[in-house]
């Protein structure tokens, strides 16, 4: 099993579009060159542009997902219902 300790590049970008689209790189970077992939991925709001990104490169076929494993963060537990801040609100 190898361990992905290193140090992330902080990247000031100008736009959301510009965070949304190295991300996805990033993650497709990752899925391509690693065997058994595992990934972390916030659930909610915060990454549909990034899920938007991804979905078009496997559609295209430039990405699988058929080995990779996901553990997904609930972003809203924790709070109340009804809560601003809540996805089923």
């Amino acid at each position: 099993m190898t361990a992905m300790c290193q140090r992330p590049d902080l990247n000031i970008l100008d736009n959301a579009e510009e965070m949304a689209d190295q991300a996805a790189a990033c993650i497709i970077a990752f899925v391509t060159s690693t065997q058994r992939p595992v990934l972390c991925l916030a659930t909610g709001r915060t990454p549909l542009a990034v899920c938007a990104r991804l979905r078009v490169a496997f559609t295209a076929g430039e990405v699988s997902f058929a080995d990779t494993t996901t553990f997904n963060l609930e972003e809203d537990r924790g709070l109340p219902q009804p809560h601003v801040a809540r996805v089923d609100v």
